[in-house]
């Protein structure tokens, strides 16, 4: 009994400790004076706890909370450096940061990321938004879905300005969110396809409103880009 309760509270102050680790980690990459070094230390540190905790808890997942936390920490990290890189020439990277059950902390360390476009970073801020969708029990908002859309139309443009290649092919790709095919049908339940498919598909209003707000952006950019 002892042991149980020791174990339970060893659970408890070691996902405290990962949490704060993340919540650095993110703060870091926040600040106005970014700090390369700094970071890296940060991503090290939750990257070496993160080996810690499952060794210490090998069947034991962080909360859902944490795990919302470490995804936005994913985030911030790639969406910040494509941030830095826009005066960069951008392409199609066939390095693709880790958007499954766990996240690549170890990739984000490695400097393999260093030039990338904002296409790359939609899929993990649409895992991010279907986990925050998921934890609060809620649908997504008319706001989300201008910001959602938004993002895509923006992903179009940059790499029509900077790369050569099929335009409808790359609006298709970006804006085929929502959809539901048969490869997403087939998906595993609590995976990132899975529950941005589950995002999309919770309400058919939601859904039809969704592919009314990607129609409007697909022709603004259409027509703002056709002359390029």
């Amino acid at each position: 009994m002892e042991r149980k309760a020791g174990s339970e509270i060893q659970l408890t102050v070691d996902e405290a400790i990962l949490d704060y680790l993340i919540y650095t980690a993110v703060k870091a990459q926040l600040q106005e004076d970014y700090d390369a070094t700094m970071i890296a230390n940060h991503l090290e540190m939750v990257d070496s706890f993160l080996s810690v905790f499952h060794a210490l808890h090998p069947i034991q997942r962080a909360p859902i909370e944490v795990q919302f936390r470490l995804r936005l920490l994913q985030f911030c990290h790639l969406f910040t450096k494509w941030q830095r890189c826009t005066n960069m020439p951008l392409f199609f990277s066939e390095n693709k940061c880790q958007t499954g059950d766990n996240c690549d902390i170890e990739y984000l360390c490695s400097g393999q990321a260093d030039i990338m476009s904002l296409q790359e970073t939609l899929p993990l801020f649409l895992a991010l938004s279907a986990l925050q969708n998921s934890i609060q029990e809620s649908t997504i908002t008319e706001l989300w879905m201008r910001l959602a859309s938004g993002y895509m139309a923006q992903a179009y443009a940059e790499q029509v300005l900077t790369c050569q290649g099929d335009r409808l092919g790359l609006l298709e790709a970006l804006f085929d969110w929502g959809m539901i095919f048969e490869s997403s049908k087939q998906s595993t339940e609590g995976s990132d396809q899975f529950q941005i498919m589950q995002m999309f598909n919770a309400d058919e209003h939601v859904l039809e409103r969704w592919e009314n707000m990607k129609a409007e952006h697909i022709d603004a950019v259409s027509v703002s880009l056709v002359r390029v």
